[in-house]
């Protein structure tokens, strides 16, 4: 008797073991049939129309900006970051030290390449390590819009000048302190555009103070927006159109330029104090192509004799 209570034990005991493993075994995949499937799917498709549809305005307005807010998450910075504009002084002849470009997503950078007198240095190709990230665009030969569509890391961008052997590379970096809205890439190097001998070229000075103060009379007419007989008045073109708020003039051996605003390039000498109304004239070699700041926005212009624009016209 004995003997066959510990065989059951022993046989309940196995059957037991067997069960839990049985137990903690995966189950297999729910098998439906077709129309179950169809039945399930017809269901959820049910449920998302009694949450949506009909598509009211309430609706179509949460979920519209259900989308912006997450797209909006994804792109946005934790903190704004600082606006800056940078001039980069850039020496061809060194391989080493690459310049970087703080550009950033849902921000548009641009660049524009100058020679050392400030003459406009026009692009001849463009190469982006990160092509799929950043998108281009040329505004003029020597000025490019680039705005990178997706967030990155870091990249690098190859700008190749026309009459320059070796490309110019730039470190491109996203940055949630900083980003650059405008970058004034300066080349110590005559540029193609440029017609100046290099050798015997001096930069003006751009330090105004009373012992170098103009006593000319036509200077001094010309300081308050009035064009002297022994001038002759130039147009000041801003993207094809002649600006009414710039006026400029040829006089002697220089170019004169009067605005609200300060000249960049070609290198510029003040001369006379801003007014009243932070109007001032600068004095600047005489190079067509000018490179201004108005406003805080930077803008390339081009000085051309009237007669001359009215026949294109």
């Amino acid at each position: 008797m004995l003997r066959k209570l510990i065989v059951s034990s022993i046989l309940l005991g196995m059957a037991s073991v067997a069960f839990a493993n049985e137990e903690q075994k995966t189950p297999p995949p729910l098998m439906l049939k077709e129309s179950r499937d169809l039945e399930l799917r017809d269901l959820a498709t049910y449920q998302l129309k009694r949450r949506f549809i009909p598509m009211n305005e309430n609706n179509a307005t949460a979920l519209k900006k259900g989308f912006e807010d997450r797209d909006r998450m994804v792109n946005a910075s934790v903190r704004e970051p600082e606006q800056q504009n940078r001039t980069l002084t850039i020496n061809p002849s060194m391989v080493s030290g690459k310049p970087t470009i703080y550009a950033s997503a849902n921000y548009l950078t641009t660049i524009v390449f100058v020679d050392r007198y400030g003459s406009p240095w026009d692009i001849k190709d463009i190469g982006i390590g990160a092509g799929a990230f950043f998108e281009y665009k040329a505004v003029n030969p020597y000025t490019i819009w680039l705005f990178p569509k997706k967030k990155y890391k870091k990249s690098n961008l190859s700008i190749l000048l026309k009459g320059l052997i070796t490309p110019i590379v730039f470190n491109l970096e996203e940055n949630p302190e900083k980003v650059d809205y405008t970058i004034q890439a300066k080349v110590l190097k005559a540029g193609a555009n440029t017609e100046i001998n290099e050798f015997s070229y001096t930069p003006l000075q751009a330090e105004l103070t009373n012992n170098n103060m103009t006593k000319d009379d036509a200077v001094l007419q010309m300081s308050d927006g009035v064009t002297p007989k022994e001038a002759n008045r130039l147009n000041v073109l801003i993207q094809g159109r002649e600006a009414s708020d710039i006026q400029a003039w040829q006089y002697e051996d220089s170019y004169y330029v009067r605005l609200r605003g300060k000249v960049m390039s070609p290198e510029p000498e003040p001369a006379s104090h801003p007014n009243v109304d932070g109007i001032q004239l600068f004095k600047i070699p005489r190079i067509s192509s000018l490179f201004i700041e108005k406003d805080g926005i930077l803008i390339t212009g081009i000085l051309e004799n009237p007669k001359k624009y009215q026949s294109i016209r």
